[in-house]
């Protein structure tokens, strides 16, 4: 069983908090959608088609639990039916707008007819939102019939059947519990005992039949446990000669189907059954049925954890019982106690005056505010061990720039004045130098990009003086250049230098056109290794010599 609220529920209930305007949901809606189920609920959180809606019915009752908690119950009576349903909407009438859909798992509803006894159905649906019980106007306390454990106890069951799941596996059996033998002809006999499909428990206490009607063939079990409101354990088995993969059936219940034998077309059986898993055989000395004993060489039987199992459902019907009794009795309580016996104080020591609800949620408040700083505490505490983890000195940690003096490295655990605009987290280092209350600050965002600023106060005062802005440090990645006879080199701050040597007619070419010529120099080769200046001519794009000779030359621009 699945329920969904809906987007128009929280639409409708941020409205009304925020302009504190009545909630109100007055019908109960019952449909049969086909093809409905778990999965495709959030496809159905639409009142249905009038031809899929089976009945409607005001709400019989409204009760709240807590001031953020109302509970909306119908009950449907033997006089109305018959009808099928397996969807449940909560909707407010004149606004036809739907609070939510339940998928239930298709639901028979039957009236009484002449000798034939009818059944009652009730629904409930509990809805939390903020201020619940005033802007409802509610003022009556949920009754305990009104709050559905079917839903709790259905989980209760799913959990015990995935721990058995977690301990046997897909299937064990126990012994010779199912074990296949042929009878006669085309019938064959299942021995009794136990096994475990899935987690469910399957039991049979005498032999069963099955017939085969013709071979070869393989024989199933399937397994499926209803759950009951009284705790009893029912499990319906059937056997099957046709393969077939676990499903849900028509009523809504899961079936798991386990191979248990084969049967060849001679008539030889093959043992199918899973044994491996078994745990090992406890003596039936080792077992107790006491739910008091605290031995630790004994084991719990099943009837022992029924026993805890029915104590506990017990135990939540009476805590029921006995949270709605105090309801009641604080009601008559506050109309039978005077108001000069009542206190709102939370530090008075008095045995004659009794605590108001004021009183109450002070003392409340105060105990909720001392855990959310013992929480805070907590936090603290683990973040400076998480500091002192990363064996920092705090002689050398600091977290404002301003406050250092005297001679030191150090680092910085938190963003000082001027912190980098371009960059979200950085780590900052520097040398604080003791002459002059001087600064240094680097600041490393990746490998390749680092940046660094300074304060130079000769005032005497820290903090006094104006920090540099962020400048970039160059990086060897920062220069492009050609190292060759015929070369150039571009520095960080754009400017360009070039190199290069030629001879013969026309101009030389400079390795790459500058924006801007600031200087070219150059030499020429006379009688054979001798060196000496030649007139140069330049451009922006070319070199070349007063005379057709060897030239070289070293440029630079931008």
């Amino acid at each position: 069983m699945a329920s969904k609220l809906t987007q128009a529920f929280e639409t409708y209930i941020r409205d009304s908090v925020i302009n504190h305007t009545p909630v109100i949901f007055d019908e109960f809606i019952f449909a049969n959608i086909p093809g409905l189920s778990d999965d495709n609920l959030d496809s159905h959180l639409t009142i249905p088609q009038e031809n899929q809606i089976v009945h409607r019915q005001e709400v019989s009752q409204i009760g709240a639990l807590n001031e953020n908690a109302i509970v909306y119950s119908v009950t449907v009576g033997t006089e109305i039916g018959d009808f099928d349903f397996n969807w449940v909407g909560l909707v407010n009438k004149s606004q036809n707008l739907l609070a939510c859909g339940i998928y239930t798992g298709l639901t028979s509803k039957i009236k009484n007819k002449e000798q034939k006894q009818g059944n009652s159905i009730t629904r409930s649906v509990l809805l939390e939102f903020p201020r619940a019980q005033e802007l409802a106007n509610v003022s009556v306390s949920a009754e305990t019939w009104q709050i559905d454990f079917t839903m709790r106890l259905s989980g209760i069951d799913e959990k015990i059947r995935l721990t058995n799941r977690d301990l046997y596996g897909r299937a064990v059996f126990f012994d010779n519990a199912f074990l296949l033998k042929r009878k006669s002809g085309n019938v064959y006999t299942l021995d009794s005992g136990r096994a475990y499909i899935e987690g469910v428990r399957a039991e049979i206490k005498r032999t069963a039949e099955v017939a085969v009607p013709t071979l070869p063939a393989s024989v199933y079990i399937d397994v499926c446990h209803h759950a009951t409101v009284t705790g009893a354990y029912q499990t319906e088995i059937k056997y099957l000669t046709q393969s077939k993969n676990d499903y849900v059936g028509a009523d809504g219940y899961q079936h798991y189907v386990q191979i248990v034998a084969d049967i060849a077309s001679d008539g030889a059986i093959t043992d199918r059954r899973l044994t491996d898993n078994a745990p090992p055989y406890i003596a039936e000395r080792k077992k107790s049925d006491s739910v008091t004993s605290a031995s630790s060489e004994t084991v719990a039987t099943s009837k022992a954890v029924k026993t805890a199992y029915d104590k506990a459902v017990d135990g939540v019907n009476k805590a029921n019982a006995a949270q709605t009794a105090a309801n009641n009795a604080q009601t008559t309580a506050n109309a039978a106690i005077p108001s000069s016996k009542k206190s709102d104080s939370v530090a008075s020591a008095s045995s004659d005056t009794v605590a108001t609800s004021k009183a109450v949620k002070s003392a409340y408040d105060k105990a909720v505010d001392g855990v959310n700083k013992a929480n805070a505490a907590q936090t603290a505490a683990n973040n400076a061990n998480s500091n002192a983890n990363k064996r920092v000195l705090d002689s050398v940690k600091v977290s404002n720039l301003n406050t250092l003096s005297g001679s030191q490295v150090f680092f910085c655990d938190s963003s000082p004045i001027g912190t980098p605009p371009w960059i979200d987290e950085i780590d900052f280092n520097g040398i604080h130098i003791d002459s002059g209350l001087q600064r240094f600050q680097l600041a490393s965002i990746d490998y390749n990009d680092l940046r660094y600023r300074f304060n130079d106060d000769n005032s005497g005062v820290a903090g006094a003086g104006e920090w540099s802005h962020w400048r970039r440090i160059a990086m060897i990645e920062d220069f492009t250049q050609n190292l060759a006879a015929t070369g150039w080199c571009r520095l960080p701050n754009g400017l360009l230098l070039q190199w290069g040597a030629g001879s013969g007619a026309g101009k030389k070419q400079f390795p790459v056109a500058f924006r801007q010529v600031y200087q070219v120099f150059g030499s020429g080769e006379s009688n054979g290794d001798a060196n000496r200046d030649w007139n140069i001519y330049f451009n922006s794009t070319h070199v070349w010599g007063y005379a057709q000779r060897i030239i070289r030359y070293f440029a630079i621009g931008e």
